[in-house]
């Protein structure tokens, strides 16, 4: 009851270049691993400097949400800026430029004067 296994041969042609070919599969399925170890490599090192980079933002946002804290807050009237007159240099006489000039002093005096009771108000 012994079974006898039949063993075929084929018969290879060029049998050099089939190991030829065979070895150089071979090696480019290894540089693709390699390359792809490479790459994994690549993406660990680009997740742990997201990682980073989340942590210095969340740093950096709550030492904003600090400073907001400990700076006073302030009212500011804002005024729209006028846009500039052109006009030449030679039209303004010089009494009209000093009677701007002495408006505009007029009013930063009286906003300083403002401000600085205001400071009083507040010391108090």
């Amino acid at each position: 009851m012994a079974q006898e296994q039949a063993h075929f041969y084929v018969g290879v042609k060029d049998e050099i270049e089939v190991r030829k070919n065979l070895l150089e599969a071979s090696k480019g399925v290894l540089n693709t691993l390699q390359s792809f170890e490479e790459f994994k490599a690549t993406r660990q090192e680009k997740l742990q400097e997201i990682l980073k980079l989340r942590q210095i933002l969340k740093e950096i946002h709550s030492l904003s949400n600090r400073f907001r804290k400990e700076v006073p807050t302030v009212k500011r009237s804002i005024t729209p800026r006028q846009p500039a007159r052109k006009t030449a240099i030679a039209e303004k006489t010089p009494a009209k430029v000093q009677e701007e000039d002495v408006e505009e002093m007029n009013k930063l005096e009286s906003e300083l004067t403002a401000i600085e009771n205001k400071l009083k108000g507040l010391i108090e």
